[in-house]
């Protein structure tokens, strides 16, 4: 068979059949929300910003207590001169420094080392070094801000006072780069843990759909064997289909990855048998397929979401509808997309409560193609489209 074609698929129904589901997901729905908004805010995130806080008071309570800048006046009474010993509090000071302090410790975790870091190594460094020299400099000038507001007598350079200042934004360094080093453990310890309970989750949706499979086919192949005997050919047909669908969702897809020619093969078994609800002019589904799909391999059921989404959200009965889908196969990518009519908005397309929308495919995305997968989809002027990129080596 030769894939590099255009395949304009157009299936005549004999006996169209109506069947109209009615959606009892509303309330569930209500209640998956405002669960989701009750836990944005985790307790853990609570406690974690009071700890910041309790950090930074300690650390201007104690700066503030244990420093402070002293000099001695000469003042006359009764005609003989006093010699006083005159103390400033250092708290403004250090309250005054706190602002670059801050922007040196959360910008070194939030933007030095979440972006630059994880683009370049040496990058960072330069960066580090120059946030350090500019710090260093507008630290300077606040001393002699200070000293201009309260009178004093600071010099603007001072070898004591740069390498007091320089041993504290090494500290801030250090505790910045550990804390981020232990943010990232954290989160890569929730990933793993989130993965295998997904993968468990998955392993125990399987065996549940594993009900009795050998039942469900002889039951099956004895359907199929009656609508013979009674010459219902059509019905024969869309037994014969569902039989290999079960087929492949039980046993073939149980691998990491499948030839494409099959999953090509099931969507279009999956379109033949999902038309059968519909009349022929209420359904036009267009498949094209570029490119040489026979040597060419894909993670199984990743396809499938796109043209269930197509038949829930895109058609409505006694409406014409245009189903358009287009895979095509390139020397470094697969590409698969599509266009349908939305008649229900861009957010219902987003959610599935069996979990085979499209937030489970980006979700399979990021397992199985990091880095090597690109999906974007819109809803506008109502027609959603869709673009799915896997990168192949």
């Amino acid at each position: 068979m030769d894939h590099n074609c255009y395949v304009n698929q157009k299936f005549e129904i004999h006996k169209p059949h109506k069947l109209i589901f009615m959606n009892f997901e509303i309330q569930s729905d209500r209640n998956a929300d405002i669960n989701v908004v009750k836990s944005k805010v985790k307790p853990s995130v609570v406690i974690e910003a009071l700890l910041h806080i309790l950090f930074w008071g300690l650390l201007v309570f104690v700066m503030g207590n244990t420093f402070n800048f002293s000099y001695r006046i000469t003042e006359v009474e009764n005609g003989i001169p006093v010699e006083r010993l005159k103390i400033i509090s250092i708290l403004p000071l250090v309250l005054m420094r706190l602002p670059m302090q801050l922007l040196f410790f959360y910008g070194n975790i939030y933007f030095l080392l979440r972006v630059i870091y994880k683009k370049s190594g040496w990058q960072y460094g330069i960066s580090v070094i120059i946030a350090f020299l500019a710090c260093l400099y507008v630290e300077l000038w606040i001393r002699v801000l200070f000293s201009s507001l309260y009178g004093l007598d600071i010099q603007f350079y001072d070898r004591v006072v740069l390498g007091l200042t320089f041993f504290y934004y090494c500290l801030f360094f250090g505790i910045s780069f550990s804390y981020f080093l232990l943010k990232e453990w954290k989160n890569s310890e929730r990933k793993i843990i989130e993965i295998q309970n997904q993968q468990l989750s998955t392993e125990l949706d399987f065996l549940r759909s594993q009900v009795s499979p050998h039942f469900l086919f002889n039951t099956l192949n004895s359907l199929f064997a009656i609508a013979q005997e009674s010459k219902n050919e059509p019905v024969a047909d869309g037994i014969f289909k569902i039989s290999n669908l079960l087929r492949y969702v039980l046993y073939d897809s149980n691998v990491r990855e499948i030839a494409l020619s099959k999953e090509v093969s099931y969507l279009k078994s999956y379109i033949e048998l999902a038309q059968l609800r519909y009349r022929q002019d209420e359904v036009e589904t267009d498949l094209a397929i570029t490119g040489a799909i026979d040597k060419v391999a894909i993670a199984p059921m990743l396809l499938i979401p796109f043209v269930e989404n197509a038949f829930k959200h895109g058609v409505r009965i006694e409406r014409r509808s245009l189903l358009k889908f287009h895979l095509e196969v390139g020397e470094g990518s697969i590409e698969f997309s599509g266009e349908n009519p939305d008649y229900s908005g861009i957010d219902k397309i987003h959610q599935s409560k069996n979990g085979i929308g499209l937030s489970n495919v980006k979700k399979r995305l990021i397992l199985l193609y990091p880095h090597k997968s690109h999906l974007e989809f819109n809803s506008e002027n109502g027609t959603f489209k869709f673009l799915l990129r896997i990168g192949r080596e």
